[in-house]
């Protein structure tokens, strides 16, 4: 690098070659000397750039190097909110109920969030959890072009604060977030996040019919945007107030810190990135290093009926530890002439004479990550019982209800639904209750109906379980209730 006084020498040797100039020179006149050494001090600057540029390949010195390095590896920048339990102590003479999602503020003027909504009775005591987030709805943007990779840049906040969490909904349907859209179908209803140079975040849409879902003219999205100061630092025994008070009651209750679960993380540094960027394995969530075989196969094999991919860790949490299954990956899979496990019992039964697609699954998962053994166990059945009690008015059909149902459960949860392909996943009665009261019009238009679903005692489940729900007439109730008798108006 040359320095100062190497751009000084020259231009003072050449300054001395001109006859105009030399005697200026020579006394040194400021006029002259003050342009030189302006000169030199700006080419020094310019060239200690030039060889910090030079190593920038191997080594990120500069902020802004650092900063596109880091976007173009799609690390995102982002805080996480800090999480605390709180002691409320109701002193009013009465039963107050605080809902979910309830606004609490520190004494900086922090918000704080509810998670979960506590029925406190008179003078009594309970434990609530607050995560130190600010949510703010956006107003919604009507896409006016359609074309791939749609970006969206996501404001700033005005306060200050950081982005911790982002939902967004398109058309009223909830997308998901998933990163640098690894694996994902196309048309599959997902969004990424990027990040640029000057940590300007943008949501970015997929790529019709190649991967994720292409924004249409005239789609409307609703972004909800959460953020959150980061880390800090609040001691035991700080109290909290109310943001508003909606009634008059809830004015009695205090609020004071009794346990601090996560104090919150700041975005990392530019220091952090310059070695975070170093090492894909931390910031990249491709198959290889997240291990996403079950994405892998499915992707590869669309036309597989059931599919459970688990490892030593899992398989010894269910059935106690053994060396023989170390580095070993499992897999459960049935294309409709697999074997099919019989045992009544909760051992595994491994597959020894492998079908062709068994063979091909496993060479993929061998090409991927040749550092697993890849053990095939047979799926075992497991039909999961339900029992369904609903009430409905006198105007619609019972028997056209109960049929419904068990068209609509059988079919969204039933073995040969999407549902039951996955391993491991057992519908929830919310779940199969949410389908029922969308699909059938009885339940979701009329304030009358009533629906309530039981689960039947299903013991312990193992990864190779094929879950499925098989509903017949007799795990059905529908009665007709009469609202003409009931008091539903003004008297």
């Amino acid at each position: 690098m040359l320095t100062k006084s190497d751009f000084q020498d020259r231009i003072n040797t050449l300054a001395q070659q001109n006859d105009t100039l030399a005697p200026l020179f020579n006394v040194q006149d400021p006029r002259l000397t003050q342009h030189i050494d302006a000169m030199a001090t700006m080419l020094s600057m310019f060239s200690a750039q030039i060889e910090v540029a030079i190593g920038e390949s191997f080594e990120r010195v500069r902020d802004a190097t650092v900063l596109a390095d880091a976007a173009m590896r799609g690390v995102i920048v982002k805080s996480k909110p800090a999480q605390v339990q709180i002691n409320v102590k109701n002193n009013y003479n009465g039963v107050i109920n605080l809902v979910s999602g309830s606004i609490l503020l520190d004494s900086s003027n922090n918000e704080w969030i509810v998670s979960a909504g506590k029925t406190i009775s008179e003078n009594n005591s309970d434990v609530i959890t607050a995560v130190q987030k600010r949510v703010k709805t956006l107003d919604v943007i009507t896409i006016t072009e359609s074309k791939p990779f749609y970006k969206i840049q996501v404001p700033v906040d005005d306060n200050g604060d950081y982005l911790s969490e982002l939902s967004l909904t398109v058309n009223n349907v909830e997308f998901s977030y998933r990163e640098r859209y690894t694996n994902i179908a196309p048309n599959q209803q997902v969004f990424n996040v990027e990040m640029d140079e000057k940590k300007n975040l943008y949501i970015v849409f997929g790529y019709e019919n190649v991967a994720g879902y292409q924004v249409k003219a005239n789609d409307e999205i609703l972004i909800t945007v959460s953020y959150s100061t980061g880390e800090i630092l609040i001691p035991n025994g700080s109290t909290f107030t109310l943001k508003e008070i909606t009634q008059l009651k809830m004015s009695s209750l205090e609020f004071v810190i009794s346990k601090i679960d996560d104090k919150g993380t700041n975005p990392p540094s530019v220091d952090v990135l310059r070695y975070l960027c170093k090492y894909p394995a931390i910031y990249d969530s491709s198959a290889v290093f997240l291990g996403e075989f079950d994405f892998l196969i499915r992707r590869r094999f669309p036309a597989i009926k059931f599919l459970s991919v688990w490892n030593e860790q899992i398989e010894e949490n269910k059935r106690g530890g053994s060396y023989q299954n170390i580095n070993k990956l499992f897999i459960a899979c049935s294309f409709g002439n697999e074997q099919l496990s019989t045992s009544s019992t909760s051992s595994i039964e491994i597959v020894s004479n492998l079908t062709a697609n068994q063979i091909a699954i496993r060479d993929l998962v061998n090409t991927a990550d040749s550092g697993y053994y890849v053990q095939f166990v047979a799926p075992k059945k497991n039909i999961i019982t339900y029992f369904i009690n609903a009430k409905i008015p006198a105007q619609f059909d019972i028997t056209a209800i109960e049929n419904s149902i068990l068209a609509i459960v059988n079919t969204e949860f039933g073995i040969d639904s999407d549902f039951a392909k996955k391993g491991g996943v057992i519908p929830t009665t919310n779940q199969i209750r949410s389908v029922i009261i969308k699909k059938i019009p009885a339940f979701s238009r009329d304030i009358n109906s009533d629906l309530s679903i039981q689960k039947n005692n299903i013991g312990q489940i193992y990864p190779e379980f094929w879950n499925y729900v098989f509903l017949t007439s007799a795990n059905i109730t529908v009665e007709s209730i009469d609202i003409d008798n009931q008091n539903t108006g003004f008297n």
